[in-house]
This record gives C-alpha cells, sequence and structure tokens, in this order.
C-alpha cells in the first residue's frame, strides 16, 4: 500500500539564469556545463522524485570542486532518505513524518532482514555530511535539524533533541524553527508523552506547517485525505507547448552540454526549448533510466493543464489538483509534489513556478 507523505526538506536551489542582455555569456558558459549549480539543481529534483541513488551520484559530482553548506546538506539529505527506504511502515521510528523526510516509493514490500546495517550506516553517512555543512557555516540551522532528524531515525533522542534545540537557537531561520517543532512533537510521542507531542504538532500546524498538521492528524487517529489520482486532471501537462508524455515532444538535450556525472550517468540541458523554460534530461546507462524535467521561467505567461497561472495560491492548487501526494517544506516555501507535476510555492503560499516530469526505462 503507497504511503502519500508530507515532509520537510531543507534543500537550496540556485537561482536559475536566462539569457537576457548581459546574461547571454553566462548562459553560454552553463551550455558547456561550466555551472555546478545545474548539477546541482538536477540532484535536488532527482531527490524530490525519489529517485535517492541518481541523486546522490549527482551530489557526489559537484562535491568533487565545489563545496558548500549547501551541498554538503543536501547530500547528507540524500543519504536519510535513501535509509528510510529500510525501515518497514510499522516502525515506530517512521510512525510519524520527519521534517527531513522525502519518500515517493513504498517501504511496505521492503523486508528489513539484514538492512539495519545499511541504514545504520547511510544515517551515520548523512551525520557526517550535515556536520561539514555546519563546519563551513556554524550559523545554519537546516544543517542541524536534519543533523536531529538522523540521530532521531538512530534512536538516539537526548542527541536528536540537542540537535534541534541548536537549530532554533540560529538567527535567521524562523521557518526552520517553525519545523523543529515538528521534531519535537515526534521525539514527545516516541517517549510515550502524547499530550507533549500534541501541543508541539499544533503549535507547529498553527503555524501553516504542513508536516505538523498531518501528523496531529496521525497521533489523533484522523482520517487523512488521500490525494487526487493523476489521471483524472483531464489533460496532459505542457509548458511552452512541450510535453513529457509524448517522445516526439520532449525538446532535445544539446548534446554540447553532456556531463559525465560517473561512469553510467550523463547529465544534459537545454536552457531554452521555448520562450520561457529550461530543460533538464538524465541518463542513467546502468539502469537504463532516462529522466527528465521541464520547468518554467520566472515570467512565464502560460497555464497548468487545469488552467493555473504563476501567481495562483494554495487553495487555488488544490481546487484544482486535490491533496498533493507530497508538501516539501523549505527555507523559502514549499514544493507541492503530484505525480508528474510539482508546484513551487513561496513563503506567502503563491506559486512562483512550476515542472513537469517524465521518465523512461
Amino acid at each position: 500500500m503507497k504511503r502519500f507523505i508530507y515532509f520537510y526538506l531543507s534543500l537550496s536551489l540556485f537561482p536559475l539564469l536566462y539569457a537576457q542582455g548581459a546574461q547571454a555569456q553566462t548562459i553560454a558558459a552553463a551550455q558547456k556545463g561550466e555551472a555546478p549549480e545545474r548539477v546541482f539543481e538536477m540532484a535536488a529534483l532527482l531527490a524530490i522524485s525519489g529517485k535517492y541513488d541518481d541523486a546522490y551520484a549527482y551530489f557526489q559530482y559537484v562535491l568533487r570542486d565545489t563545496q558548500t553548506r549547501q551541498l554538503y546538506n543536501n547530500a547528507g539529505v540524500v543519504a536519510v532518505l535513501g535509509a528510510l527506504q529500510y525501515f518497514r511502515p510499522k516502525e515506530r521510528e517512521v510512525r510519524f513524518h520527519y521534517p527531513l523526510e522525502l519518500e515517493l516509493q513504498s517501504r511496505a514490500s521492503r523486508d528489513t532482514k539484514g538492512f539495519i546495517d545499511t541504514r545504520k550506516r547511510l544515517l551515520r553517512e548523512a551525520i557526517s555530511y550535515f556536520e561539514a555543512a555546519i563546519q563551513l557555516d556554524t550559523g545554519y540551522a537546516p544543517a542541524y535539524l536534519n543533523k536531529a532528524c538522523a540521530f532521531a531515525l538512530l534512536g538516539d533522542a537526548l542527541q536528536a533533541k540537542t540537535e534541534a534545540e541548536r537549530a532554533t537557537q540560529k538567527p535567521g531561520y524562523e521557518k526552520t524553527a517553525t519545523d523543529a517543532l515538528v521534531l519535537f512533537g515526534i521525539l514527545h510521542a516516541l517517549q510515550g508523552d502524547s499530550l507533549k507531542a500534541l501541543a508541539s504538532f499544533k503549535a507547529g500546524a498553527a503555524k501553516g506547517n504542513a508536516v505538523a498538521e498531518y501528523n496531529r492528524k496521525t497521533l489523533q487517529k484522523e482520517e487523512i485525505q488521500k490525494p487526487v489520482p493523476f489521471n483524472i486532471f483531464g489533460g496532459i501537462e505542457t509548458i511552452d507547448n512541450m510535453s513529457l508524455i509524448d517522445s516526439y515532444n520532449i525538446p532535445l538535450p544539446d548534446p554540447n552540454t553532456k556531463i559525465d556525472v560517473d561512469t553510467k550517468i550523463s547529465f544534459y540541458q537545454n536552457l531554452r526549448p521555448g520562450p520561457d523554460s529550461y530543460f533538464y534530461f538524465s541518463d542513467n546507462a546502468g539502469s537504463g533510466q532516462k529522466i527528465y524535467y521541464l520547468l518554467t521561467g520566472p515570467d512565464y505567461k502560460g497555464q497548468t493543464v487545469k488552467k493555473l497561472k504563476l501567481g495562483a495560491t494554495q487553495a487555488d492548487i488544490v481546487e484544482a489538483y486535490g491533496t498533493p501526494t507530497r508538501v516539501l517544506e523549505t527555507p523559502n516555501g514549499q514544493i507541492w509534489a503530484y505525480a508528474s507535476i510539482f508546484f513551487m510555492l513561496g513563503t506567502d503560499g503563491v506559486l512562483t513556478r512550476w515542472a513537469i516530469y517524465g521518465e523512461d526505462n
């Protein structure tokens, strides 16, 4: 049975550049693969889509030459997500959804026999990445919160509480402090204190945290609305009149942008497939999987198949598409994920970009 997840993922995306005036030279360099932020963003998109192994390869590629707090943090996030695949749904550690958790695939069919060492290794590897991010910036609150989640999943509630408290003490990260309430609620619940857990979840939900509200409902055994099935949306999503459904309509990547992420995975780009869009393509020769993303630009004038435009509100999205499969809480807002479309919202809950997703095996 598939589980539909609300999660917080402190995942920073670099701003994208567009070929306008003096920016044309920068775009030309990016098309040659000279902009590591492109690979970074592709890694983030793969992580959001549940392609953890490929996402990890992308992060490793960028970390060869560039070490930033965001890169280390997100490499750690991917390691935690990989570890979550080695828990059964009914294990107490994953009864609630963590303010780090991202999941697309069901864990119900996974057999954890012999996997405990694997998940512990991945979680400790994640912690080492979060520590590297903190060494670069001791005031980077998201890394402390993510580190706290990893310790909680390892069963170290005391260390998890310590790291989460540190996250709340860093100035300039009000949203991360709100997200920390989710973890405090989980820790209280794991210790059997339902009243304190409920208070923490309610406090987070009152600040608009979707993960907190999901966990409150879980704690109080309320029914959680399931997402609207993708096949009833009525039509094919397009951006700049391009879709990712028909292979004949998929934008062509620029072969000159090829980057060999590792011995099996290659990354391609097309930063101007349409008037105000951009296209990423990942080709995994090992698995045979090809993954595509087509994203709107910041000034996109078109609309989705359900007639949403940039500037739409959360209520508009719910009315058009129903409950999302996943809600991604980021330091800069949220990403609402559906079967093949992602909506990026700002801190004010207004739609700023969206992306469509496709893959071939």
